[in-house]
């Protein structure tokens, strides 16, 4: 887990640094989803009431990326212009 918080923690500044024309916004929301997935399983494999907390400070990290992914998609599309940029 904290191997993927830690990959998902360098992505997710990867995409809010990077150009986003240099970047594919199908699979970065793909990346996001696959991860919320992840988490999802992981809690599935706890036992009926025990928690952890880093899986559920890196479930918010993911959640927290997650809802934006329609503006990753717009800002990604590959129509948009340096007029649309201005």
């Amino acid at each position: 887990m904290w191997t993927n918080r830690d990959e998902f923690s360098r992505l997710r500044h990867k995409w809010y640094t990077e150009n986003y024309k240099d970047q594919n916004a199908e699979e970065i929301v793909k990346i996001m989803t696959e991860y919320r997935k992840g988490n999802n399983d992981m809690k599935l494999k706890m036992l009926q009431g025990e928690t952890d907390e880093v899986l559920e400070a890196f479930t918010d990290e993911v959640n927290d990326v997650i809802q934006h992914k329609d503006l990753f998609i717009a800002f990604g599309n590959k129509a948009m212009q340096a007029r649309h940029w201005k």
